[in-house]
Formats: structure tokens, C-alpha cells, sequence
């Protein structure tokens, strides 16, 4: 399946985030927005940014099958890819 993978993310069919909001804890200690691969190993990712190509692909979309928050959500310092993506998903 490896190679499947490959081609979808390779054909941009699937759309991996580059930038993301890290903390140490869920109560927002040391609370960073950096790329992916920046991420040290002591950091939780807590949310995701939507890059401009994802919101296009959204907005292009028919139909979006939406599999729970980008984000931990329930803390505001984590909430801000799951509330972009509501608003651009035509809900």
C-alpha cells in the first residue's frame, strides 16, 4: 500500500499539513507554530493551519468527509484549524 500512498500524495490528492501549533502540555506551556518537521520530540502537536493550497482544495470540494477536529479544539490556543476548516466547508 506504500506505493498507493506515494501516488496519492504525490498526484495531491491527499494534502499532509506543513504547519502546525505544538505545546509541551494541554494547558498551552510553550505553545510554538512551526513546520512539521521542526517538531521536537517533548512537543505535542495540538492543531494543524490550513495552508492556502488545503482551503482551495476545500472550496473545489463537493463533498468533505470530515473525521473529527484538526485540533484540540476545546482550548482556544488549539482550536484554529478545526474552525477554518467549518467555515470553508459549506456546511
Amino acid at each position: 500500500m506504500l506505493g498507493i500512498a506515494k501516488e496519492l500524495l504525490d498526484g495531491g490528492k491527499i494534502i499532509l499539513p506543513d504547519t502546525v501549533i505544538t505545546s509541551l502540555t494541554f494547558e498551552g506551556e510553550e505553545v510554538s507554530e512551526k513546520n512539521i518537521s521542526d517538531v521536537n520530540s517533548n512537543e505535542m502537536i495540538l492543531d494543524q493551519l490550513l495552508t492556502t493550497k488545503m482551503i482551495e482544495a476545500i472550496n473545489a470540494s463537493k463533498t468533505i468527509l470530515w473525521n473529527g477536529p484538526l485540533g484540540v479544539f476545546e482550548f482556544s490556543s488549539f482550536a484554529t484549524g478545526t474552525i477554518t476548516l467549518g467555515e470553508h466547508s459549506k456546511l
